[in-house]
């Protein structure tokens, strides 16, 4: 969560639009890692930066109050109420929306690896507890190589 608040317009947009990769640098780790910005984040991102004034150094996600950005709390409370809007019951907050990103990654064929970075995971199986999958689960898998 830290990382997202911590981000700047000049991290997701440039004079060419907007980015291809979203680099973070991990608080805890110091280490650099991308993240893709796939067409309909970069398609979510370019609606809601229109809506908004801003300077390219501004927080993404900055308060109404100050120049800094939204609180933990306020990031919780929207996504919450989001949740709510659409029919969601119980507490939904950015925990939620990680370890359910990973759920539906892993089911539609991510590797468990690239899992595991993601996380910073030390084992397959903690990656798969967190994320809601049981081992002994039998899955169907597709295998649909067309070449």
């Amino acid at each position: 969560m830290s990382d997202l608040l911590s981000l700047r317009v000049e991290d997701v947009l440039d004079d060419s639009g907007m980015k291809e990769f979203l680099y973070v640098k991990d608080i805890t780790s110091g280490e650099g890692k991308a993240y893709y910005l796939n067409n309909m984040i970069k398609m979510e991102l370019s609606e809601y930066l229109s809506t908004q004034e801003y300077e390219a150094s501004d927080f993404l996600f900055k308060s109404k109050k100050d120049n800094q950005p939204i609180s933990r709390q306020q990031a919780y409370r929207i996504i919450h109420n989001a949740a709510k809007e659409v029919g969601i019951p119980g507490k939904i907050g950015m925990h939620t929306l990680r370890k359910t990103f990973g759920y539906h990654a892993y089911l539609k064929g991510i590797a468990i690896s690239i899992l595991m970075d993601i996380y910073n995971h030390h084992s397959p199986s903690e990656t798969l507890k967190y994320i809601g999958i049981n081992k002994e689960e039998k899955r169907l898998v597709k295998v649909d190589v067309n070449l």
